[in-house]
């Protein structure tokens, strides 16, 4: 029985006990019991009719209108994306609008386990014209995804976009999961922006996500002190910043002050001061920094502060 046992244990069994040990003879045979996996997605991504589509906002790499060699995968709980597991794989879509303003950035949501791997950006067909090429990081895993921009040749007008998958070495494989292009009208490229504030800061990136729907607010009546911080990424240029209340037309900064910075710890005098409205532009002499500080120095008994959208532009 061994010891350290408070009580005993009786089994009954049936078999024989000799030198070679026990065997125990068992009636009936053995059902293993079945594994429970988790629910596999099933189906495809759901992809309307179209008509135009605007590539300056972000769009899912499955709304595709032709593809030739890519699969679509969904990991547990997450969203579709597009695979390319061979070089010439594409995906293809008609109808992209530029505009009249057109776009010169790139910019993708990717995932990759090759080394060197590629995606041409190619305009007017399959075997159209490279304005582009993305070089692709290799990530840790399926879905790590890493916002990768680049500069591409202009691209105006209603044009067919494709996007080539090249350099997949075998067994890789390259994961797009969303795309944008930047409007060349000044903007500057948001793609490498942290942004944060000093109220509710954890909804701060709402303000940069391409959503008029969504928001950044302050989450009680703003006041003055409340502050709205933008990280360029980068030391850049600019003259101009325009933020969009968006639908919450009452929540405009009943006062702002700028100060711009290039290390985010000293800011100097500031370099514009004024009153807010539904969408407020505020323009002022070309400066060179990595840091935007949007200081409230206003107040209101009742609306918060909110920012839907917000751009920073050299013109």
């Amino acid at each position: 029985m061994g010891e350290g046992y408070t009580k005993e244990l009786v089994v009954d069994w049936s078999g024989t006990a000799d030198s070679n040990g026990i065997v125990v003879e068992i009636e009936g045979g053995f059902t293993p019991r079945e594994r429970i996996l988790p629910e596999r997605p099933t189906g495809s991504p759901d992809r309307p009719t179209v008509g135009k589509i605007d590539p300056c906002i972000y769009v899912e790499a499955t709304s595709y209108s032709e593809k030739a060699g890519v699969s679509e995968c969904m990991g547990i709980g997450q969203d579709w994306y597009v695979t390319g597991h061979q070089d010439d794989n594409y995906i293809l879509f008609e109808n992209a609008d530029f505009g009249e303003n057109g776009a010169a950035v790139f910019a993708a949501k990717i995932a990759s386990n090759a080394e060197g791997a590629q995606i041409e950006v190619v305009l007017d067909g399959v075997g159209g014209t490279i304005i582009g090429t993305l070089d692709v990081p290799k990530t840790s895993y399926t879905t790590e995804w890493q916002l990768v921009s680049i500069p591409v040749e202009k691209a105006v007008g209603e044009r067919t976009l494709v996007f080539r998958f090249k350099n997949i070495l075998e067994g890789c494989y390259v994961n797009l999961h969303t795309f944008r292009f930047v409007v060349d009208d000044g903007r500057l490229d948001r793609s490498k922006w942290v942004v944060s504030a000093n109220a509710n800061s954890g909804d701060a990136h709402l303000a940069i996500n391409d959503n008029l729907e969504t928001r950044w607010c302050t989450k009680a009546p703003q006041s003055a002190g409340n502050q709205f911080i933008i990280d360029l990424g980068a030391v850049q240029t600019f003259n101009t910043i325009v933020l969009d209340a968006g639908k919450s037309r009452n929540d405009y900064p009943r006062g702002y002050r700028i100060h711009v910075s290039e290390n985010g710890v000293d800011y100097p005098i500031g370099i514009a001061w004024g009153a807010g409205e539904v969408i407020t532009t505020i323009t002022f002499a070309p400066q060179t920094a990595r840091f935007i500080r949007i200081t409230q120095t206003g107040s209101d008994e009742k609306f918060f502060w909110s920012i839907h959208e917000v751009n920073v532009f050299y013109h």
